[in-house]
């Protein structure tokens, strides 16, 4: 009997709760999603960045989530979660997006907007960052690496040194510095819309060494007791800051040490000898070789006189004799002369020239007609001529032995010499610093090249002619 009583309890208690259960849901209905959201409704993501955007809703769960247009490539949107996860494949510009969530109770969407930016620049480097360039020499192309985005922009801080520059597209730095800085620290910044990267460069520009080194003249014959021609230097690259010569330059001659110049008057005879001239500064030196030789390539000579003259009119005449005559230990000897400038002084007050005519050497010329082109000059104080033995430069002179080449005539100087009964000396001198235009002593070699010869003054000794004796 209790069996049968507790089997029919039992049997109530679940029908009542059967029934019960029926009537609750007979009174539920399912809520549709509403209120959906994401973190920021205005994404922006970088290019190969892996993100995970979840979304909100209010409701019931979400049978299903979807968006369009559809993402950016590389982007998913969880069906069943609405999460936005994955890393953007490819810049996007700003796009709207419309994501939708669903139920069986209704459905709800949200407006989202995506923008697929590059990332930042990173590790920038150059291929040089503490480097030390020669200036108006060193050739720069000093070119970066970087990673993660491109870059937009390139900006340096202080400015480049004149001469370099950065590209503002490839951040390349080149050209040739002109401008000389001490070690100095640069400032590059790589950029683009999403961020940027600096490194700092060293560079320092120093002076370069001299360069280039030469004389007008490398390989000269002077002759002695002569004034040379001042022989310059030039050079190129760096200033020079002092100039040295090894082995000493021939006696008379000298280098000034900040001009690089040789000048002066050589002395003594000297055979051919290698000098080697060296320009330096404080980043280093450059040199170049002269060969000179110290010789009588040719000379220019007059005879040294003894004159009488009238004592009681001063007067009389005399013909005065000028060689040429070339050195025989020249390289060369004997060498072909197609021309001569001659140019010798006399004082006025004593001496006065008054015919200038060529000599015997000059003479035989052209089958006895002489030079053909021979043009004389006589000044108050000085007397010029200039030679070609040739226009056509078919016949050439050699001065082997001494040639006599000029003849002067003078004349004594009544107002000097009237009443001197006791003589004088005067000199003939090579030379005609007051001839307009000047005239140089030079022996012509050939059509472009011509030596100044070594030029020995004379000295003309006037007496007066003794009494003639009275008839008894």
């Amino acid at each position: 009997m209790f069996r049968t009583r507790g089997f029919a309890v039992a049997v109530a208690l679940t029908a009542s709760l059967v029934l019960l259960s029926g009537c609750w849901n007979r009174g539920h209905r399912i809520q549709a999603p509403s209120a959906l959201s994401f973190i920021d409704l205005d994404q922006i993501l970088l290019q190969g960045i892996s993100v995970n955007v979840p979304s909100s809703y209010v409701g019931d769960a979400v049978d299903e989530f979807t968006v369009s247009p559809a993402l950016p490539a590389g982007l998913t949107l969880d069906p069943q979660t609405g999460r936005i996860t994955g890393a953007p494949l490819d810049l996007t510009p700003t796009g709207t997006y419309v994501v939708t969530a669903r139920n069986a109770g209704g459905e709800t969407e949200t407006i989202l907007t995506i923008t697929v930016h590059p990332q930042a620049p990173c590790g920038l480097a150059y291929a040089e960052e503490d480097v030390k360039y020669v200036g108006q020499i060193s050739s720069v192309l000093n070119a970066p690496n970087f990673g993660c985005g491109p870059v937009d922009s390139w900006t340096i801080d202080p400015p480049l040194p004149a001469g370099l520059s950065l590209d503002p597209v490839t951040g390349v730095i080149s050209g040739v510095p002109t401008g000389l800085i001490p070690r100095t620290e640069f400032l590059i910044i790589a950029s683009n819309i999403t961020g940027s990267d600096a490194r700092t460069l060293f560079i320092e520009v120093e002076t370069p060494a001299p360069c280039g080194l030469s004389y007008s003249d490398e390989n000269i014959v002077y002759p002695p007791s002569v004034s040379i021609d001042p022989n310059m230097p030039s050079s190129a690259c760096g200033a020079v800051d002092l100039y040295t010569v090894e082995p000493p330059l021939p006696r008379g001659l000298a280098l000034d040490p900040i001009t690089g110049e040789i000048s002066g008057i050589p002395t003594l005879e000297q055979g051919e000898t290698v000098h080697t001239v060296t320009a330096t500064n404080a980043y280093g030196e450059d040199e170049t070789e002269l060969t000179l030789r110290i010789s009588p390539v040719f000379e220019y000579t007059s005879e040294d006189m003894e004159v009488e003259y009238d004592p009681a009119t001063g007067l009389n005449t005399f013909e005065s004799t000028f060689f040429v005559r070339e050195g025989a230990n020249n390289a060369t000897f004997p060498t072909p002369i197609i021309g001569l400038s001659m140019a010798v002084q006399h004082d006025p007050t004593i001496l006065e020239p008054i015919s200038v005519t060529p000599g015997p050497d000059l003479a035989t010329l052209g089958g006895g007609t002489g030079p053909e082109f021979f043009e004389p000059l006589i000044q108050e104080n000085a007397v010029t001529v200039g030679v070609i033995f040739s226009l056509d430069l078919t016949e050439l002179l050699m001065a082997d032995t001494a040639k006599d080449v000029l003849r002067v005539e003078y004349a004594t100087d009544p107002l000097t010499l009237s009443g001197n009964t006791d003589g004088l000396t005067t000199e003939v001198r090579w030379g005609n610093p007051n001839a307009l235009p000047p005239v140089a002593n030079e022996v012509g070699l050939s059509g472009t090249y011509s030596v100044i010869p070594v030029l020995i003054d004379s000295t003309v000794t006037l007496m007066p002619a003794p009494a003639t004796p009275t008839a008894q």
